[in-house]
């Protein structure tokens, strides 16, 4: 035997499985398996296909409702520009409320940490006692942050500028 030559164990089979190509009439037994496992992995490119065309479907319209929210907030925003500007001031103030809570939480943490993974009754102690707080800090935080962004932008912007005036003078 040549160096070329395809050992006895492997043959080579070409099979097309198109949908309602017949099968060859003396295909073994391992040949119908591998038949079938090429048909198999072509219904799994299919399916894998049309999960991505939906996933891009998905994108696009998560990003036509993004853009939609984003032009009602803008829209808010020019409506109400004095409450945009109270918005502004109030995240500023609630940050610190929202740091003390982070602090107060990450603390709790550190003193409490091996217990948290190891007694459930802890865990679920502390979960029940800042989870809640937790999300609505967070949810008051975002929503002023929203509502007041531009204007928040703008008066962060003046404060930078003031300070580079003062240092360099």
């Amino acid at each position: 035997m040549s160096d070329q030559s395809v050992p006895a164990s492997r043959t080579a089979i070409q099979v097309d499985v198109s949908a309602g190509s017949p099968l060859p009439a003396a295909a073994s037994s391992s040949d119908q398996f591998q038949i079938e496992l090429l048909k198999q992995l072509q219904q799994l490119n299919s399916l894998a296909k049309e999960q991505l065309e939906l996933t891009r479907q998905m994108v696009v319209l998560n990003q036509n409702v993004q853009q939609q929210r984003q032009q009602a907030v803008k829209k808010w925003r020019k409506e109400n520009p004095y409450l945009t500007k109270q918005c502004a001031q109030a995240v500023k103030i609630f940050e610190n409320v929202h740091k003390a809570f982070l602090s107060e939480l990450a603390e709790h943490i550190m003193d409490n940490g091996e217990n948290l993974v190891d007694a459930e009754f802890v865990l679920n102690e502390f979960v029940d006692r800042f989870g809640p707080r937790l999300i609505h800090v967070n949810s008051v935080m975002n929503l002023l942050q929203s509502l007041g962004g531009e204007e928040q932008g703008k008066s962060e912007q003046k404060e930078k500028d003031e300070k580079l005036d003062e240092d360099g003078r």
